[in-house]
Order: structure tokens, then sequence, then C-alpha cells
């Protein structure tokens, strides 16, 4: 939601700010991770696993702000 609030806001300035790059990147593999997972069962419930950990650097952009 805050992607997309973001883009109909400012456009496509949104990416040029890294930290919205990485932020936009992640949405999109979380995102297809879990269709994965949703049309191939729980077999390929380790992609989204990892793809999780990755989600994890988004507090470096907290840290970053602070």
């Amino acid at each position: 939601m805050e992607a997309v609030l973001k883009l109909l806001s400012v456009g496509l300035d949104y990416f040029k700010d890294t930290w919205n790059v990485f932020d936009f990147s992640i949405l999109i593999i979380t995102m297809g991770s879990t269709i994965v997972t949703l049309i191939a069962g729980s077999d390929k419930a380790s992609i989204t696993s990892i793809v999780r950990v990755f989600r994890l650097f988004r507090v470096f952009r907290l840290i970053n702000r602070a």
C-alpha cells in the first residue's frame, strides 16, 4: 500500500531513491513467491522463507534514517 501511495503522489520520481527501489523489489519478489507458493502448494514454501529473510534488510533503511 505504501508503494502505491508513493507512486501516486510522487510519480516516477519514486524510483530515484535507492531505498524506494529496494522496497519495491522486495515487495515484487515477496508477492511473486507468495503466488508461487499458493499455486504450487507447500512444496515451494522454502522460496517464500528465503525471500522473507531479504525483508529484514528493510531494518537497515530505518537505521539509515535514524
